[in-house]
């Protein structure tokens, strides 16, 4: 990651990088660390996030099937009036 800079309309590589980004008017990155940097998890936090996926899921499933018992029962009720 380059950090570049506008001095009087020209854009100019800073060769100390600053500590804040917002020091710079551009940032310059290659592919790879652009790839890099939006998978960089690793096995354990995909685990993590595998099985928060997989609960949510299941809750939505349980969810689904305490209603649709009560729906069952409540129509069986309504039916036997």
């Amino acid at each position: 990651m380059q950090c570049l800079t506008n001095t009087s309309g020209t854009y100019t590589v800073m060769t100390t990088q600053p500590d804040l980004i917002t020091d710079c008017t551009a940032i310059l990155v290659t592919p790879t660390e652009l790839t890099n940097e939006i998978i960089s998890i690793s096995p354990s936090q995909g685990a993590q996030i595998g099985a928060a996926i997989i609960f949510v899921w299941a809750v939505a499933w349980a969810f689904r099937v305490a209603i649709s018992s009560l729906n069952s029962h409540f129509e069986s009720e309504n039916s036997n009036e």
